[in-house]
């Protein structure tokens, strides 16, 4: 079913920036596997927008060799979603997209040739990089991205939230079951709970990319994956006009296995420190 015509003849462009440990990748597949909906490229998150600002400002990044040289191994390493799809991308937007000059320029002209690719198959494209919502990103960058993208796409947001502490401390073992931290989960997340930027995570990303988007932005918690929930599933059929959502096929989160669990010494003080963005949870998804 083609529903372009529904976006006023320009294909959508879906940009989802997390928040991270939130369901953000069940929430890509749950759009590019069973509604054909979304198609990201090369791979899922990119963080390509981080790295742009980055390179505009190398000189406060001591360590954007690193990042930028990590990022073109990581596009290698990833599985394409579409045989061969590097291959069908203009040889020029390929090797422009993963050298270490990044521009917004290539951005949009990158996603312009993914959706003359998977437009047969594909409503439409998007970038699901759950590192935009910590990234510093100015208003005026923003609205460049959003001024740039408009030309072709019609740009929306979908932020994802899911309960602050359940959040942070499934970060907290992502850090050190996956990242190979070495301190533990449960000391990380007593030390991640002083962090400003973690108590404020959630009101701060919303007014970050709402002063420039508007009501543009729809925001979903974990209630999206319920199945026995429609509520959510209903708000974001509506946003993007897609057809209703089968329960049967909604993904199952990733659900992680913790060894160490939170004392309630530690949950206690969690929702002291992270009161901003409760405040926020509650405000937005229970009142």
């Amino acid at each position: 079913m083609d529903v372009s015509f529904l976006f006023m003849t320009k294909p959508p462009f879906l940009l989802c920036p997390g928040v991270g440990k939130s369901g953000t990748s069940s929430l890509f597949e749950m759009l590019q596997n069973y509604n054909n909906f979304i198609h990201c490229g090369i791979c899922k998150e990119t963080g390509y927008l981080s790295l742009v600002d980055m390179c505009r400002n190398k000189h406060l990044y001591k360590n954007f060799d690193v990042i930028s040289l990590h990022h073109r191994s990581l596009l290698k390493e990833w599985k394409n979603y579409i045989p061969n799809f590097e291959t069908q991308l203009p040889e020029k937007i390929y090797s422009d997209y993963t050298s270490q000059y990044y521009s917004l320029s290539t951005y949009y002209e990158y996603y312009v040739n993914v959706y003359e690719i998977v437009k047969s198959v594909y409503h439409g494209v998007g970038d699901f990089s759950t590192s935009y919502c910590q990234h510093q990103f100015a208003p005026g960058y923003l609205k460049e991205i959003d001024t740039c993208l408009s030309n072709f796409f019609t740009v929306k947001i979908v932020l994802l939230f899911r309960d602050p502490i359940k959040r942070l401390f499934s970060n907290c073992h992502m850090k050190k079951l996956i990242l190979n931290h070495p301190t533990s989960a449960s000391d990380l997340f007593n030390q991640d709970i002083y962090n400003y930027n973690i108590q404020n995570l959630y009101p701060d990303t919303y007014h970050k990319f709402h002063q420039v988007f508007g009501d543009r932005i729809l925001l979903l918690n974990e209630k999206i994956f319920d199945p026995n929930d429609h509520t959510q599933r209903s708000k974001l059929e509506q946003f993007l006009n897609l057809p209703p959502i089968n329960t049967q096929i909604i993904p199952k989160s990733n659900t992680q296995i913790y060894t160490e669990p939170l004392s309630n010494c530690n949950i206690l003080k969690a929702k002291e420190l992270l009161k901003p963005s409760y405040d926020f949870y509650n405000q937005i998804f229970y009142t």
